[in-house]
């Protein structure tokens, strides 16, 4: 499968603006994208940009870039469309517009959509395979009012796992731009770990959400809800944290220990969940506090650097 082309890169998107951006128009859009995916990623997800914030800077900008189209597509379809007036069937055409923009920025390097531009950014500089970005758009539009829903793994995949070997992909790049490249079997072992961690992440927001999905959205994720059924999707969750851990060694330690970090919280929330009954998973939203998060992103540096 074709990889997307790796784009010739003026300026490091990561500096701080100078005068020297003025005079380089490109460079100066491509920072200000970066900038607003930050932004959007730091109002959505107070725990996503907490660990975010122990990436290397390069790492870190991309891996925003990435979740920042993510949370636009879910604006899209989660309602703050239609609340701005979009009918159901403005959604949907909305989300195509949207996938285009997207993929005719991943062709060309530009799009007047600054989190499209910043996407692309990444998207070429890491190799994703464009494959990825349409099965993900492919999990979103089953989200869309009135589509038919996916089967629940081809939605994971979509919405989740392809997100995973996006990061992945980031990592390997940054590694081997420091001179230290994985291994092909590090590639492959990286590459399912990263996948076995987007999935389980999911599948975390699929119990966190339950009543905001299925109440709010009339998603149905998980058609029947049962203390039986949820144990056996928090003892998925454990499975797929646990595979995902046991590759992060192969990280460089600059990824490592962000992705630890987020680990780490989600494993946190999937412990809540497994002690929350799920009369109380229909009615509220289990979330870690912010405290606990703190102490969790903070442990995360030195564990990072103990993995083998």
């Amino acid at each position: 499968m074709a990889r997307l082309p790796k784009p010739h890169l003026r300026a490091n998107p990561t500096a701080h603006p100078s005068a020297s951006l003025h005079h380089d128009p490109a460079a100066l859009y491509t920072q200000a994208s970066t900038s607003a995916a930050a932004s959007i990623i730091r109002h959505y997800s107070t725990s996503f940009y907490l660990a975010s914030e122990l990436l290397a800077p390069t790492v870190k900008l991309h891996i925003r870039n990435i979740y920042a189209l993510a949370r636009i597509a879910d604006e899209i379809v989660d309602g703050t469309a239609e609340l701005l007036g979009r009918t159901a069937c403005g959604v949907h055409q909305s989300l195509d517009d949207y996938e285009r923009t997207t993929l005719t920025a991943l062709s060309t390097g530009f799009s007047t959509d600054p989190i499209a531009h910043a996407f692309a950014l990444t998207a070429r500089w890491a190799g994703f395979e464009r494959s990825w970005t349409v099965d993900f758009f492919a999990s979103m539009r089953s989200d869309a009012p009135s589509s038919n829903p996916l089967p629940l793994p081809a939605y994971v995949h979509g919405s989740a796992g392809v997100i995973g070997w996006m990061c992945n992909a980031v990592f390997a790049t940054h590694a081997e731009q420091a001179g230290r490249p994985l291994s092909a079997e590090q590639r492959s072992r990286t590459d399912k770990g990263a996948y076995a961690l987007g999935s389980a992440f999911q599948k975390v927001n699929f119990l966190r959400d339950y009543q905001e999905d299925t109440v709010g959205l009339q998603r149905r994720y998980l058609p029947t809800l049962t203390e039986k059924s949820k144990a056996e999707m928090v003892a998925e969750i454990r499975e797929e944290l646990s595979r995902a851990r046991s590759t992060m060694a192969l990280l460089p330690l600059s990824a490592r220990v962000g992705v630890l970090g987020a680990h780490d919280l989600f494993a946190a929330l999937n412990e809540r969940l497994a002690r929350t009954p799920v009369e109380q998973l229909k009615t509220a939203r289990v979330h870690v506090p912010r405290a606990e998060k703190a102490k969790i992103i903070a442990r995360a540096v030195p564990r990072a650097a103990r993995l083998h």
